[in-house]
């Protein structure tokens, strides 16, 4: 259920359907109305963050009070975040209890590595599938192979794994075949039967090695003298042609140093923190080259982690200025389940059209 503010009624944004409560007035409510989760609609400049902004404020004052919530803040302008850092430090909140994600302000060094979520290959594939404008069909082949590459390497990286390999895994089919080869080799690797799928997936579904006739002979394709690979049997992947945009996502993403710096991380903050104790995490979203890509891929982990936690010990709140410029989704587990979970999500909406609206 959504509780909306605004003349109009909202019905749908990014194929979320929402049911309707209207209000004409913004206000506080107890946290089981809040599980209720609302929506902002204003085209005037900075009248929803005023109004999200009151019930940020109501959570860090119970959070200063002791109270255990967690706090989930995800923006692209930073009003939020400046206004909430002044009341913060009025409230002597702890800086161990603040993390704050910018693809934008270097100023911020807290960092976070969707990869290595327990969920990554799930989360980060359909995030990154999504925000690709390739036709549907195409989107489940790519986030298919997307879970087998993040799969591939956390296995081969573990705690170093990151968007740089992930790039280069994609890139080098050469290089993808090594490391499958090494996995490969691990001793005792048949007794884990995550990496046989892994080796077995990238085996018999991806690579092409290449072979040539010679002499009357059919003998494998070899790398010239001076190439990198002198020596080794040329292969290619099945799926060149069908992850040419995932990889330029990707190399967007990258290209945007203070957002490689977060995503490269080797920081220990995972999503479960935010959810099982009392955190306050602002994720500041940029346009810069991949910033949004940010907010994308800490909803689809923190709405996994969110479903998935094995006991609910506290209310959990999701708040999302203008919230079109980022995958909505995932969250509808939360709409529909927002009592049971104890949780809530605030959107607003600034820019919207017709289109968007009932009678």
């Amino acid at each position: 259920m959504f509780r909306l503010f605004g003349n109009k009624i909202f019905k749908k944004a990014k194929d979320v359907r929402f049911k309707k409560h209207v209000s004409t007035e913004p206000s506080l409510f107890t946290d089981i109305d809040r599980f209720f989760s609302e929506a902002f609609l204003c085209k005037e400049t900075g009248k929803s963050p005023s109004h999200l902004l009151r019930r940020i404020t109501d959570d860090l004052i119970r959070i200063a009070r002791g109270e255990e919530r967690s706090l989930v803040v995800l923006e692209e302008k930073g009003t939020l975040l400046r206004n909430a850092e002044k009341q913060m430090n009025g409230l002597a909140i702890s800086p161990t209890q603040v993390v704050i994600l910018s693809s934008c302000n270097p100023q911020f060094e807290s960092g976070w590595n969707p990869l290595l979520e327990e969920h990554a290959p799930h989360t980060v594939s359909k995030a990154l599938a999504r925000s690709l404008s390739v036709d549907e069909n195409l989107k489940s082949i790519i986030e298919r192979d997307c879970v087998w590459m993040i799969r591939l390497a956390k296995a081969f990286f573990q705690e170093n794994v990151n968007f740089t390999h992930l790039l280069h895994l994609y890139k080098d089919c050469r290089y993808l075949a090594n490391v499958v080869i090494q996995l490969q080799e691990i001793k005792d690797m048949d007794k884990n039967p995550e990496w046989s799928s892994i080796i077995d997936y990238f085996n018999n579904y991806i690579f092409s090695y290449l072979h040539h006739e010679h002499d009357g002979v059919i003998v494998p394709s070899i790398y010239p003298i001076g190439h990198q690979y002198e020596s080794q049997q040329i292969v290619i992947s099945r799926h060149e042609t069908t992850n040419v945009e995932l990889i330029r996502l990707l190399e967007e993403i990258l290209s945007n140093r203070q957002l490689s710096k977060i995503l490269n991380s080797t920081s220990t903050f995972r999503v479960p923190d935010a959810i099982n104790s009392s955190k306050i995490v602002f994720i500041h979203s940029s346009n810069l080259k991949g910033g949004k890509m940010l907010g994308n891929l800490f909803l689809y982990a923190f709405v996994m982690e969110l479903v998935k936690r094995p006991t609910v010990a506290h209310s959990c709140f999701l708040t999302v200025d203008d919230s079109r410029n980022y995958d909505l989704l995932p969250i509808e587990w939360i709409l529909q389940k927002g009592k049971e979970l104890k949780s809530g999500v605030y959107l607003s909406f600034q820019k919207y059209t017709k289109s968007l609206f009932g009678d």
